[in-house]
């Protein structure tokens, strides 16, 4: 059984410190950032914690996201797909919705 403050958790704790409407930094796999924020309170799904964002298409990873202070967000344009570029889009289902951890040192 998983201890109190475990992975299985991460949902619940992310919303006791961040309501819906918070100003995040998202991180992609491939290295770039864009600003939006939160449009739901997280998910728990399995291991991981899940929110829709503003402007994108899909539930994304708390651990892409930084949240930021309330006036640092800047709004994103959206294409015709919800996502700043079409080729970020992400399915629900996609395993690329999680980020990378950084290249290890050779």
């Amino acid at each position: 059984m998983a201890e109190p403050g475990s992975v299985y958790e991460s949902a619940s704790i992310w919303n006791q410190h961040h309501q819906v409407g918070t100003p995040v930094s998202v991180r992609l796999v491939n290295g770039t950032r864009f600003e939006t924020e939160t449009t739901s309170a997280a998910r728990q799904w399995g291991t991981f914690a899940l929110v829709t964002l503003k402007g994108r298409v899909g539930m994304w990873s708390i651990g892409a996201l930084t949240a930021l202070a309330k006036e640092a967000a800047q709004p994103v344009e959206a294409d015709a797909t919800g996502n700043s570029h079409s080729e970020f889009r992400i399915a629900e289902e996609s395993p690329e919705l999680f980020p990378l951890e950084e290249d290890p040192p050779e």
